[in-house]
């Protein structure tokens, strides 16, 4: 006669067996479906940002432009766009407005001008906003805006790789020092998307060492 015993327990060794590989398995899919979560929440708020940094960086006259109107322009990068909304006219311009009558067809003539000049010089100079170069203006140089107005700019006196990083009470600055320890109510101030442009400014300032040690610079 077969030994009841010894096959039944067989059988519950086997059942637990498998009843822990069926609970090993339930743990690593809840993991990686709570990995892919994170990384669609992370990915949605990537994309909220660049939308709120477009619209931002888009004239309000732009943004109420209708399709054809905007399709009409054969511009190749959005930065180009910017350039599509008129400048504001200075007290010079106003003035002499009142003394001569211009037909909208030249003044228009004249703006799609300027914004092709300025269309080639922008994609020609800046075509990764994600880096770039801009000098202090020298001593006695005059800064303009954009639309022809004088700047009241202050020279940099010290030249240091200077991060600045806001915050909900302020701006952190980070100087090229070693740093002993950070204080968690430093962090706590941060939001969510500040620490994530922190994260991809790290990754770009580890992307310059890692060519400047290539370049047998450091």
């Amino acid at each position: 006669m077969p030994r009841t015993k010894i096959v039944r327990r067989k059988a519950d060794r086997l059942k637990a067996d498998i009843d822990e590989k069926l609970r090993l398995a339930q743990i690593k899919i809840d993991s990686v479906l709570e990995t892919v979560d994170e990384m669609e929440k992370r990915a949605k708020q990537e994309v909220d940002h660049k939308i709120k940094v477009i619209l931002s960086r888009t004239d309000k006259k732009i943004l109420d432009m209708k399709l054809t109107d905007f399709l009409s322009h054969p511009l190749d990068h959005f930065e180009d766009y910017q350039f599509l909304a008129p400048m504001a006219p200075t007290s010079r311009s106003l003035s002499i407005g009142r003394l001569r009558l211009r037909t909208p067809r030249t003044q228009s003539q004249r703006d799609q001008a300027q914004s092709v000049d300025r269309m080639k010089t922008r994609s020609r100079t800046m075509k990764d906003i994600s880096m770039t170069f801009q000098r202090w203006p020298r001593p006695g140089e005059r800064v303009l805006s954009t639309s022809g107005s004088p700047l009241a700019v202050q020279a940099h006196a010290e030249l240091h790789a200077d991060v600045h990083i806001p915050t909900r009470k302020g701006v952190i600055t980070v100087k090229p020092h070693k740093i002993k320890n950070i204080e968690r109510e430093v962090l706590m101030e941060m939001d969510q998307n500040t620490l994530n442009q922190v994260k991809t400014l790290n990754d770009n300032l580890e992307m310059i060492v890692d060519m400047a040690t290539k370049m047998g610079r450091l």
